[in-house]
């Protein structure tokens, strides 16, 4: 979605300039530099004077150049500001390296977590495959079970530059980098205030969003030793309904969009005529075997094109995201060998999720628990039901008869399947860092980091449901629970047939106790230390190292509520899940200069990288690459590598266990009609209910009711098909 900033103002206060931002529209492409080959900004170094050897993300080697043997793209913070980015997500979009994110807002309304969530795909290759860093260290996931990191947490104020590595760097970060990295380096330098509010909408005059960010930093101590720096950042993006867009406002199907395409679980119900094999006919004269209600809840017989629900009325296409951010830096430089440095992050995130009601089928959610859907007997049946009821089954037609009342019907007035998410994230880092002897530099750091996440929406007791259902009139003429025991217990019947007729009481007594909730909580630490310098000096330049280690222990978990995990509730039957792995490695990195400064020569070198990994899950994993870079003169540099790398298994995929999905269904019948050829055809119409389905010129065809009935229980090794469950 396109955005036109109407307002964005930026202050730098305490006494040194006050100046409105320039604001771009936030379509515009980011301008980005390849490191690796921006001759210019080498040029405005040196000519600065500048001889600072800086770490380039693609290689823990530091050097004295802008060059690196990775393609490294740069976003800089005045890209940010002036784009008047509030979720860098946004930005990085743009950029050609990214491909569609996993989780953001846009495509997390119709899930039961995450929504929300803002992640990093490079190259479409996955966001596990994607590691996202923090000033070249990890940050705890924000997602269960996963490495993936949610990028709401980072202040976009906050970023000095944020870098974005292509390739398998495995060797050189470890696991989850197969796509590449994106760090994001943090300001540490800043003397006085910066104030940024902010208001937009899209150029529809929708999704409305606000920011409020302040960064404050100064520093202390002699010759200006220390420094600190700190940011606040407060924003609301109120989300977007489908309804407010012509494309989205309507459900859509093969069939066009419109009524024709609405869904057949609507508010005011679909019943069918049931018996012991299970439909019952039409035969004996019977006008129909469907029937549904008008607005006024008079009888419909069959059901009639435009009496279905448009689900996307309800929906969003873009969800509603509110963050409260803190973040924070501190250094101090006791001398050139020691450099103290701490950092922090705190993240509050809340979001919502909004879809239709629940669309319950009686035959698929509450069979297992009673006799599904409505008796005969039921006194709640329309008195013009209940009489085609009493001819039916006096006829003499047994095909014809009704034992039973099975329907699909949203459930409006019980309970709304929307979600809310409350997610609060931090993390520190600190360490030492220095030089050793005149090149030779280390770095020592450790980072914690935890992820607590609440979602919870409201849902249904199945056990509940069955026994609202099942009625009788008692002897005072009251409709009551036919069961005694649920009758004790607080038990109220419920009426379907029609719009809005489940009352307050029964809706209340369906409805779980407590919601339908997960507990998340991830849990990261970090310990890493490295040394970097010159091993010795070469013809064209210093044969360059750096090696060290890394210990890294993640635990994640998702506690569900007592009902998710029997399976009694609407949705899937999901077990808990809890894991943790540990994994220590050794890694080491060389850059060999071979030639430098000679006529089509402007330099050669060739690099190597090696990282061994010791995980208590899966043993021993080795990644490496290898590569080469040559300029025959500035302006033009060729490159290539050779990468091994790797992605362990992340918790999820170890410690799951077999739950609830909705597999894509394919069957070789779909589509069969009398006359259709090949090698399924005949067997297909050998199945007695394809056979019924051809008769008379018809055609055995899937609706989407019947593919979403398809369940399976799965695990990432194995699926077995259990029981249910419909949810178009």
């Amino acid at each position: 979605m396109s955005r036109k900033l109407l307002l964005s103002a930026t202050a730098l206060a305490a006494g040194i300039l006050s100046a409105p931002a320039f604001a771009q529209d936030a379509g515009t492409t980011p301008q980005v530099q390849d490191q690796a080959t921006d001759s210019a900004a080498q040029d405005q170094a040196e000519q600065a004077g500048n001889s600072e050897a800086i770490v380039v993300t693609g290689s823990r080697i530091r050097r004295p150049d802008l060059e690196s043997a990775s393609p490294v793209a740069v976003i800089d913070a005045q890209q940010i500001q002036s784009q008047g980015i509030v979720n860098t997500q946004d930005l990085l979009q743009k950029l050609p390296q990214i491909g569609i994110p996993g989780l953001s807002r846009t495509n997390s309304n119709f899930l039961t977590t995450g929504n929300g969530v803002a992640t990093l795909n490079l190259r479409n290759l996955g966001d596990s495959r994607t590691l996202v860093l923090v000033n070249g260290r990890r940050f705890v996931p924000g997602v269960a079970g996963t490495s993936i990191v949610d990028v709401n947490n980072i202040p976009a104020d906050f970023v000095e530059r944020i870098d974005v590595v292509t390739g398998g760097a495995s060797s050189i970060y470890g696991s989850d980098a197969i796509a590449g990295v994106v760090n994001y380096v943090l300001r540490t330098d800043l003397q006085g205030v910066v104030a940024r509010a902010q208001y937009g909408i899209t150029d529809k005059g929708d999704n409305p969003n606000y920011t409020a960010s302040i960064t404050a930093g100064t520093k202390f101590g002699a010759d200006d030793r220390g420094s600190v720096i700190v940011n606040g950042t407060y924003s609301k993006d109120l989300g977007l309904l489908s309804r407010k867009r012509a494309i989205s406002a309507e459900d859509c199907s093969a069939a066009g969009c419109g009524p024709q395409s609405y869904s057949s679980y609507p508010a005011q119900g679909r019943f069918q005529f049931y018996n012991g094999n299970a439909a019952s006919t039409n035969a004996g004269g019977y006008a129909s075997n469907l029937f549904t209600f008008n607005p006024d809840n008079s009888v419909v017989s069959g059901f009639p094109t435009g009496y279905g629900f448009n689900r996307n009325a309800v929906r969003r296409i873009s969800t509603p995201v509110e963050r409260y951010l803190a973040a924070g830096s501190a250094q101090y430089e006791f001398s050139p060998a020691a450099t103290l440095f701490l950092e922090g992050t705190y993240a509050k995130t809340k979001s919502s999720s909004q879809i239709e009601a629940l669309a319950l089928d009686s035959y698929n959610d509450i069979g297992g628990f009673a006799a599904a859907g409505y008796s005969i007997d039921n006194p709640f049946i329309p008195a013009a039901i209940r009489q085609q009821i009493i001819a039916r089954n006096s006829d003499g037609i047994a095909s014809n008869d009704v034992t039973s009342i099975e329907f699909r019907r949203r459930q409006n007035e019980v309970f709304s399947r929307s979600n809310r998410n409350d997610r609060d994230t931090f993390r520190v880092a600190g360490g030492l860092r220095g030089d050793i002897a005149p090149k030779w530099s280390y770095e020592a750091s450790a980072v914690y980091g935890q992820l607590k996440e609440v979602t919870s929406s409201q849902d249904i007791n199945i056990q509940r449901y069955a026994q609202a259902l099942d009625a009788v009139t008692d002897a005072s003429g009251s409709i009551v629970c036919r069961d005694a025991t649920a009758r004790a217990a607080g038990c109220v019947p419920i009426n379907l047939f029609g719009y809005d007729t489940a009352s307050p009481a029964a809706s209340a007594y369906v409805r779980s106790e407590l919601p339908r909730q997960v507990n998340i909580k991830n849990t990261q630490f970090v310990a890493n230390a490295s040394v970097n310098g010159s091993l010795f000096a070469l013809p064209y330049g210093d044969l360059q190292v750096a090696f060290g280690g890394e210990y890294r222990r993640e635990k994640s978990s998702e506690d569900w509520d007592a009902l998710t995990n029997a399976g009694l509730n609407s949705g899937n039957q999901t077990p808990d899940t809890v894991g943790s792995f540990n994994v220590k490695e050794l890694f080491g990195e060389v850059d060999v200069p071979l030639l430098k400064g000679l006529p089509f020569v402007e330099s050669l070198s060739i690099q190597g990288a090696a990282r061994y990994s010791d995980y208590s899950t899966i043993g021993h994993v080795f990644s490496w690459n290898a590569g080469g870079e040559y300029s025959p003169f500035r302006g033009l540099r060729f490159r290539g590598n050779y990468a091994i790398a790797n992605r362990a298994p992340n918790i999820s995929e170890l410690f799951s266990s077999a739950s609830e999905t909705f597999p894509s269904v394919t069957d070789p019948c779909d589509g069969t009609t009398a006359a259709s050829s090949g090698t399924y055809a005949a067997a297909c119409r050998a199945i007695p209910a394809v056979a019924a389905a051809v008769a008379n010129g018809g055609t055995f065809q899937y609706t989407l009711a019947d593919t979403s009935r398809a369940s399976t229980a799965s695990t990432a090794a194995t699926a077995t098909c259990p029981r249910k469950r419909a949810r178009p």
